[in-house]
């Protein structure tokens, strides 16, 4: 954003915008890790556990216990809803119902993962076992 050196305000103010919220993204993905767990065996993770955290955040996490919706930035965000959904799932924050919006989708969800299963089913047949794999790649020149 600076290809020259006058460092107009107007440049200055854009590129603050956009760094601020960047830094913002990624610090609310990391306090997400830590808000959910579950640990509580040391002072690090109760008080972790018990923090307040900001409000995008918050707003974040009561959408998605409650529907399970991915509230995210959009395609400048870091992280896309995949990152997000695995540390949802990944800490137990699972949706309490259904989002209603998907009996207005046109895909047949089960039909479509069903597909999705036989493909990595598939694709993991062609693969090596560990044993092979590790023989082939990985051994130690003597």
């Amino acid at each position: 954003m600076f290809p020259d050196r006058d460092f107009d305000p107007l440049v200055i103010d854009e590129y603050n915008r956009i760094t601020i919220n960047e830094f913002e993204r990624i610090r609310d993905f990391l306090i997400l890790h830590y808000k959910l767990t579950s640990r509580d065996d040391a002072a690090l993770w109760r008080y972790c556990s018990g923090m307040s955290v900001p409000e995008p955040l918050q707003n974040k996490i009561e959408h998605f216990r409650a529907y399970g919706r991915l509230l995210t930035d959009g395609p400048a965000d870091l992280f896309g809803p995949d990152s997000w959904l695995a540390v949802h799932i990944g800490q137990m924050n699972w949706p309490q119902r259904t989002d209603p919006l998907l009996s207005y989708r046109r895909v047949d969800g089960r039909a479509w993962l069903a597909k999705l299963r036989a493909a990595m089913a598939a694709a993991a047949e062609k693969l090596p076992d560990h044993g092979s794999f590790i023989a082939r790649h990985c051994t130690a020149d003597k």
